[in-house]
């Protein structure tokens, strides 16, 4: 047996990653716990993706929160994947993004619950956002209808950066 397979969670430790991949492994809001300070300590770190990570509103909540608040995060992208995410979730990152989103390029929140509730949530702050740099844009499959969709066309309508939406 690997120590791949021994191990839930493998991380590669390097000075200053640019890079955090850590996807599909069982990290919970206690792995979130653990991480989110090293996460908020790299000032070099602009991807992170820990899609499929059972993270839940909590987990997801205590990396925004603190990477709202942390004055060296410069993560671009966000990758949120079959988190299976309900609309709870789009504050605190609409939160986040609204103060961040000088460096944040693209949002993946794809295959998650976010329904009209979360994707009026998340559109909205991009759009009252006077400094977004948002290029892409992934709210597929997220049971969204029309009054979500009214929120992402208004998005649009004045997101200079926004080159793609799903």
């Amino acid at each position: 047996m690997s120590m791949h397979e021994r191990d839930p969670v493998y991380v590669y430790v390097c000075a200053s990653p640019l890079q955090l991949n850590l996807e599909r492994n069982q990290l919970g809001s206690e792995g979130a716990a653990m991480l989110v300070s090293a996460i908020a300590a790299t000032a070099s770190m602009t991807t992170c993706n820990l899609r499929k990570n059972r993270l839940g509103v909590e987990g997801w909540t205590i990396i925004f929160n603190t990477l709202r608040d942390s004055p060296t995060s410069k993560i671009a992208t966000w990758n949120l994947y079959g988190e299976k995410l309900g609309p709870e979730i789009a504050k605190p990152l609409a939160e986040y993004i609204s103060v961040t989103t000088w460096c944040v390029t693209k949002i993946s929140v794809n295959y998650n619950l976010l329904g009209d509730a979360g994707a009026t949530i998340l559109c909205d702050a991009l759009r009252e956002s006077k400094v977004t740099k948002v290029q892409e844009l992934d709210l597929s499959k997220n049971n969204i209808n029309l009054d979500g969709v009214k929120a992402v066309v208004a998005m649009a309508a004045v997101v200079a950066s926004l080159t793609l939406v799903r």
